[in-house]
């Protein structure tokens, strides 16, 4: 017989990690760029980080995107392509 509860665990399991991520992205700015942003502000899909900050906000992060990518594939063993 199919349990639904089993099915619905595996969508669960995924929004978890996808908070994972968030705070880790976080947390990698707040260590290399010295300002927090909130989780609400980041997207991750497909190996593409997207930022919707202020201009200023993304330009420090944009001079020290190799070093956050460094830390950030470091940190979460994930393919990340690119940081927008």
């Amino acid at each position: 017989m199919f349990n639904i509860a089993i099915y619905l665990e595996k969508f669960r399991n995924l929004s978890l990690k996808d908070e994972r991520v968030k705070e880790e992205i976080c947390l990698a700015i707040k260590k290399i760029c010295n300002f927090e942003i909130a989780k609400e502000k980041i997207s991750f899909k497909k190996g593409i980080i997207n930022l919707s900050l202020l201009p200023i906000e993304k330009n420090e992060i944009f001079i020290k995107k190799d070093r956050l990518l460094l830390e950030l594939k470091k940190r979460l063993q994930l393919n990340i392509v690119d940081l927008r």
